[in-house]
């Protein structure tokens, strides 16, 4: 007859607690609990715990700070030109004075001088001629040159005097010692165009013509004026 198996006690279950909602669940193996984070925090970043910046969002530069330049860059100064090209300045000189004996001008051709006031100067002197400033211009045997030229070949003699000039409207009445005979010109410049200026001058006077002297007589006054 088969005898009764006994009966083997059996470990009893234990029930497995329900989970509960808004508790961490337990790691196996680790035994700690994962921590949730938190809805609206930034992600920790691994360089230094500042916050990632947002993908797709244009950042703002950094406004340069004025006092933070370099302050060992020198401003370029403005070069101008080198004055070691520049040519020397020179006075302007002043200009000799073109005249004959102011007395000899106030006796003959009273109200026909040609400026305000006489004016003091060296003059040369030549014969019965009134002596004049050595850039005043003489006629003789109708070749034009100065009072210097003249005397440079003739004997005169040197003064100084009070001066003034002799209108063109007059030029027919100014005297002659021979050959040689006084004008209203002058050669103030003695250049070649001078020279040709006056040779011109001289012969539209010698045409006599009133309104060609009183012309060349506005001009002259203009010129001595300046």
């Amino acid at each position: 007859t088969p005898r009764p198996t006994p009966d083997v006690a059996r470990p009893t279950p234990r029930p497995t607690p329900s989970p509960v909602i808004g508790q961490p669940t337990p790691t196996p193996g680790a035994g700690q609990a994962t921590p949730t984070p938190e809805i609206g925090q930034p992600s920790p970043s691994p360089n230094g715990g500042q916050p990632s910046p947002t993908p797709g969002v244009e950042q703002p530069s950094p406004t340069p700070n004025a006092d933070s330049e370099d302050a060992s860059i020198t401003p370029t100064p403005d070069v101008g030109p080198d004055s070691s090209n520049l040519p020397a300045s020179t006075a302007t000189p002043t200009p000799t004075p073109v005249c004959v004996d102011a007395e000899w001008i106030q006796s003959h051709h009273a109200g026909y001088e040609v400026h305000s006031a006489p004016t003091f100067a060296e003059v040369l002197c030549f014969g019965s001629l009134p002596c004049a400033t050595t850039g005043h211009v003489v006629s003789r045997a109708g070749e034009l040159m100065t009072m210097a030229e003249l005397c440079s070949r003739e004997a005169c003699s040197a003064k100084s005097m009070y001066v003034n000039g002799v209108q063109h409207v007059r030029h027919n009445l100014m005297p002659c010692d021979g050959d040689v005979c006084m004008t209203t010109l002058d050669a103030r410049a003695n250049s070649v165009w001078k020279r040709m200026e006056n040779h011109m001058v001289y012969r539209l006077l010698q045409t006599r013509l009133p309104n060609i002297a009183q012309s060349l007589t506005k001009i002259q006054l203009r010129s001595a004026s300046v």
